[in-house]
Parts: C-alpha cells; structure tokens; sequence
C-alpha cells in the first residue's frame, strides 16, 4: 500500500530542527514523545534563525516535559513551591504547610500515581478516610 504525503510548506534548511516557510519566516521543529512540535522564531533572517535556535529547543523541549504527566505527589509539591510575585511570603509559607498536610495524608498509592491515572474513585477513596479519621458522622 502507497502511503502519500501531505506536502508541508515547511522546507529544511542547513541546520537540524530549522525548517524555512514559504513566506520567508523560519520555524523551530522538534519531535518530542513521538509528537512533532514547531514554533515561529518570527525572523526571516537565516543568521538571527540559527542564533535563536537553541534557546527556542530548550524552551520547546522544557514545555513538553512540563506537561508531561508527574506523580500527583509531585504536581501538589511542584505547585507549593512555584514562585509568584503576586503572593506575600506569608501566603506561600500557608500553601507549602498545606501541600504538606495534603501530602502525609495522601495514600502512598494514590501519591505515586500519574496525575492523569487519579481517578474520582481514588479522591473520594482519600477523603472517606479523612472522614473517619476526623468526624464522627459519615459525610454523603
């Protein structure tokens, strides 16, 4: 069976991952985790391309690890600890204390579990043993 390509308007140039459109402007293209992602560097300056290309790959390949699905532990811990200049200390010191309580309560089989792997079940799982470990009257 004869497979077609579907022809791009993306054509390579010297470098490795920089691809030059029709229109002039060069694109950054990598493939991470068997998916192909490009991104404008907004130039049709071939010098100025090859300069921005390794700060662009890093950036690329530094988004796609972020989205990458961590353990829910880590997603709650890398969260406490994520830096915004919008939040007094005094509020970024509340969230770590509560990341951690979150934490020393989680089930560890729950905490090491990809985040997209948690389910509803595993949650509700997790908050019925809050509840007889805080109150006395089952909560529906």
């Amino acid at each position: 069976m004869k497979t077609t390509r579907i022809p791009t308007r993306l054509k390579r140039s010297k470098l490795a991952h920089l691809f030059r459109h029709a229109n002039g402007v060069y694109y950054a293209r990598i493939k991470v985790n068997d998916k192909s992602t490009e991104r404008s560097l907004r130039t049709t300056d071939y010098n100025l391309a090859a300069s921005l290309l390794p700060e662009t790959i890093k950036e690329l390949k530094g988004a796609s690890e972020s989205h990458q699905a961590g353990t829910l532990a880590h997603s709650i811990q890398a969260e406490a600890d994520r830096e915004d200049p919008d939040l007094k200390p005094t509020t970024q010191h509340y969230y770590r204390q509560l990341a951690k309580s979150i934490l020393d309560s989680l089930p560890p089989h729950v905490a090491a579990k990809k985040l997209p792997k948690v389910t509803v079940g595993d949650l509700r799982a997790w908050r019925d043993i809050i509840v007889s470990e805080t109150c006395e009257s089952p909560v529906p």
